[in-house]
């Protein structure tokens, strides 16, 4: 087994059965002598129900998430390249691609038991859009080994939708003028959807994040209990090979003892032999004589 045998193994299970699987599997590697193996399976993060979801998707549908891909380099193309067309084409792709894996990402959570909130909504759907900017947050994905939510930053509205206006502030000599064309008011309505989008993003991310320092706590609680367990099997052990050393010092001591009889005993044994010899040669002399 390699680290992405195991995350793809850890990361496939529900959020809440992640610890007790890392543990046993962590546990399992220092078994079988992989104790640098163990440490990165050890290190890996508990996944977000957003992140989860993203997996599953992942998982079951392989070749949806492969889209982001493709159209965040067509983003990156259009948006160095300055066309307008172009730019607000690509963002009304990015929004239904988005919304679609979104819809797919919350079907998979109820085909499993699971009822996605609006706030979980939210989180995958701030998750997905930043998969377009972040190259690895996208590789994460693809691979199903998520495990934190992600905000888009990189293209905002102003990135998407500069169609070649002036970006000065507006004064009183020079009042705001709204969308005149269909392109423009597209655009605006565009950024506003986009707008939308990302505050939806970043309080799923606000929600995320408290939800990590939960998970985190528990986490702590889960490695001291951990340790606790550990320091005392250590104890256990430590006890055991005391007492076996103990056991093995008596035993020296008693296989000294018994070769210092046994050194005796043939010595009176030789002793007694001379004797009954010098015995047996005094009867034999006078029959002789």
């Amino acid at each position: 087994m390699n680290l992405h045998e195991a995350a793809d193994q850890l990361y496939a299970a529900p959020p809440e059965e992640f610890i007790a699987s890392r543990t046993a599997l962590a546990k399992q590697l220092r078994t079988t002598g992989e104790p640098a193996l163990a440490r990165q399976v050890a290190a890996l993060r508990k996944p977000t129900r957003g992140s989860w979801l993203i997996n599953l998707l992942s998982r079951r549908h392989p070749g949806r998430l492969a889209a982001l891909g493709s159209l965040a380099e067509a983003l990156l193309t259009a948006h160095r390249d300055g066309g307008s067309g172009e730019l607000l084409r690509l963002s009304a792709e990015r929004t239904r691609l988005v919304a679609e894996l979104t819809r797919a990402a919350m079907e998979c959570g109820r085909e499993a038991g699971y009822s996605p909130t609006d706030a979980i909504r939210a989180e995958v759907t701030g998750t997905l859009t930043a998969a377009l900017t972040d190259p690895e947050v996208a590789r994460l994905a693809t691979r199903g080994h998520l495990s934190a939510s992600a905000s888009p930053a990189a293209f905002g509205p102003v990135g998407l939708f500069d169609l070649g206006t002036s970006s000065t502030p507006p004064t009183s000599a020079a009042p705001v003028r709204g969308p005149t064309t269909g392109a423009e008011r597209r655009a605006a309505e565009l950024a506003a959807e986009e707008a939308q989008a990302t505050r939806a993003a970043a309080r799923a991310v606000v929600g995320a994040a408290r939800q990590a320092v939960e998970r985190a706590e528990a986490e702590l609680n889960d490695a001291r209990q951990a340790v606790a367990e550990l320091t005392a099997e250590l104890r256990r052990a430590e006890a055991q090979v005391s007492a076996r050393l103990g056991a093995l010092a008596d035993a020296e001591g008693d296989a000294t003892r018994a070769e210092e009889e046994a050194h005796r005993a043939s010595g009176l044994a030789a002793a007694a032999e001379a004797t009954l010899a010098a015995f047996d040669l005094g009867e034999r002399r006078p029959a002789q004589e």
